[in-house]
């Protein structure tokens, strides 16, 4: 050990022996020919200012913070123990420093050590253990801004949070909400209500900056999540920062796939609870926390719920975030269609390039979404269009006429002030109803196609349960994934959830007719396309059918129609001999048995290298007749 430290050390059982150690420790840093340690000591006084420490606080503050810089101190930690392995500052250490007055200050020592003492409560120090021979030091990152690495630049596990310009409702609503931070506020709303845009609007009011703090960066172990808490609190309590926390656990489990047994939503729900209960216990103030639904928030927050962005809105988000102009079209169906709040839409507009050709910002908003989805529905990727569809003219007429209502919301919305009186139902929907195989699939492959949109396809009879509850939990999985995406909704088998009402005779008869209040209440929620589909028009409830958009019948073809559907049924690269269309015409089939029929013709005539034939047709019509019960005679071919 050097001489110099030798000199300074009194006896052993002298009791002024620390506060003599602790001056040479000022004197070492001090004396630092390194401009940052003397910064560092200088920034001592102000860090016990502001988390109200005790002299014996910044006494093993300043100790570890000279043993950190200086190798002195780690020997005279080992001088002092006997053992030269333990070159750490302990509990004991400062115990036998202390000298005759070592039991008082012992227990003094052990109080101030406390998990919930300041020194802990805030990370100033880090010592795993409560005993008397627990290393303790400084964190890393507040070594490193008492040594001159600086401030960081951001918390850690944090990102930044800058304010979004020319939003007016959430300018005012921070106004309102910046006098609560210190008591702590509960915003609540969907994906894309702007709430990360708000919490920076808030912290700009109150003159300091925000942080996000993602619940993805926090460890699922109880010490390992306490431990980054109280390092990012300690963080925004030194830079004056709010700390925004995102606690999605109860958005996370209604998510999870329709019959999941691993206990997954439970636990996603319950981590977010508490996680939500530790940081608000650790920060005291200072924190927001943002969730999509209030169950689950501690007590105390002042609550906040906060819609959606509308269109005009979301128009002057995409307008601030674009580096290049789009055309006014294309900007207001982006703005109608996609609920994409602030953060999306600046993500998005980043990854557009100058030059990128007319749509591009549409396909990227399309592209964007479905990741949700994909595990609860199936999508469809479109491949016919209009000239595909052979249907009669009336019901095509009715089908655009959908189309037009999803391509002119915003003018008719918000130029011609409708949006005021329908401020929940701007979507469209539409019952497709009749037999199988009249082109209900097709239809709605037609107008996501024509529209630019994904179409997914949800089997309704899939997401019943008997379990009361679990069915409105997996329509609700359905819709949220899909709202925030902008898709095509394909709810096939509509019959099974839209039965008419039955009498409550007992307590599954009430929660069933609860099952379709729900359904009907997120169909007319939905802000895109929804589309249901049923071959049993007469089992749904006449009063349901009333509150929906359009309700089209479609039915079988008449022989007009079956002529135009056999003469589109076989590719031009087809090779056939003696096809007899008008004679094909005269089944009474659906289009989607011509089309069955057609391809097993193909296959039967391509396992003998030949071309189709009507001989083919006739046996593929026999199986497709048999399928329906129904005897098949084809007059054109003999002993057919």
């Amino acid at each position: 050990m050097p001489e110099a430290v030798h000199k300074l050390r009194p006896a052993p059982d002298a009791a002024t022996e620390l506060p003599q150690v602790l001056r040479w420790v000022r004197g070492v840093l001090a004396g630092s020919p390194d401009d940052a340690l003397r910064e560092g000591l200088s920034l001592l006084d102000p860090l016990a200012r502001q988390f109200a420490l005790a002299p014996v606080d910044e006494d093993l503050l300043l100790f570890a913070l000279a043993h950190r810089v200086d190798g002195t101190v780690a020997a005279l930690c080992a001088e002092v123990a006997g053992d030269p392995r333990q070159t750490y500052v302990t509990p004991h250490l400062l115990t036998r420093l202390r000298g005759g007055s070592a039991p008082e200050f012992a227990a003094a020592l052990f109080d101030r050590l406390a998990p919930d003492a300041p020194l802990r409560r805030w990370a100033l120090i880090e010592m795993r253990e409560t005993h008397a021979l627990a290393a303790i030091s400084l964190p890393e990152d507040l070594a490193l801004r008492l040594t001159g690495g600086g401030a960081p630049m951001c918390p850690p596990g944090c990102l930044p949070l800058s304010p979004v310009p020319g939003l007016a409702r959430v300018d005012t609503l921070a106004a309102e909400l910046a006098p609560q931070l210190a008591r702590g506020v509960a915003l609540i709303g969907p994906a894309g209500s702007g709430r990360r845009a708000l919490v920076a609007a808030m912290a700009a009011q109150a003159g300091c900056g925000a942080v996000l703090l993602e619940p993805g960066r926090v460890p699922g172990d109880e010490a390992g999540r306490d431990a980054v808490l109280r390092a990012v609190a300690r963080e925004a309590r030194l830079d004056g920062l709010v700390v925004a926390l995102e606690v999605e656990g109860d958005a996370v489990a209604r998510r999870l796939l329709p019959g999941e047994e691993d206990g997954s939503a439970a636990r996603a729900g319950v981590s977010g609870r508490r996680l939500a209960e530790a940081a608000a216990r650790i920060f005291g103030g200072g924190l927001v926390l943002l969730a999509e639904v209030p169950t689950g928030l501690p007590d105390g927050f002042l609550r906040e719920t906060l819609p959606p962005f509308d269109a005009p809105e979301r128009r002057v988000l995409w307008q601030a975030a674009l580096r290049e102009p789009v055309s006014d079209g294309e900007l207001d169906a982006v703005a109608q269609h996609f609920p994409y709040g602030p953060a999306e839409i600046a993500e998005i507009a980043a990854s557009l390039s100058p030059g990128d050709p007319p749509g591009t910002l549409w396909r990227r908003c399309r592209g964007r979404g479905g990741r949700g989805l994909e595990a609860l529905a199936r999508r469809i990727v479109p491949r016919v269009g209009w000239k595909d569809l052979i249907l009669p003219e009336p019901a095509k007429r009715e089908l655009a006429a959908i189309a037009d209502q999803i391509r002119h919301r915003a003018r008719v919305y918000d130029d011609w002030g409708f949006g005021g009186r329908m401020p929940s139902g701007r979507g469209v929907t539409a019952l497709l109803a009749g037999p199988s195989g009249v082109g209900k699939t097709m239809a709605a492959e037609v107008l996501a196609g024509e529209l630019g949109l994904d179409l997914y396809k949800v089997d309704l009879s899939r997401l019943i349960s008997k379990y009361i509850g679990e069915t409105e939990k997996n329509l609700r999985r359905v819709f949220d994934a899909a709202e925030e995406t902008g898709a095509c909704l394909f709810l096939d088998e509509a019959d099974a959830c839209l039965g008419k009402r039955s009498e409550v005779k007992d307590s599954h008869d009430r929660h069933a007719n609860i099952e379709v209040s729900y359904l009907l209440q997120r169909i007319e929620s939905y802000s895109g396309l929804c589309l249901l589909a049923t071959n049993l028009k007469n089992n749904i409830d006449t009063a349901f059918l009333r509150r929906l958009r359009f309700v089209i019948d479609l039915q079988l073809p008449d022989q007009g129609e079956r002529l135009r559907i056999w003469e589109r049924a076989f590719p031009p690269e087809t090779p056939t001999q003696g096809l007899d269309m008008v004679a094909l015409s005269r089944l009474d089939i659906s289009g989607g048995s011509i089309v069955v029929i057609a391809v097993n013709a193909a296959f039967l005539a391509a396992s003998e290298s030949r071309p189709v034939t009507m001989g083919d047709i006739a046996r593929a019509a026999r199986g497709e007749y048999r399928k329906h019960d129904r005897a098949f005679r084809a007059p054109w071919v003999e002993g057919a």
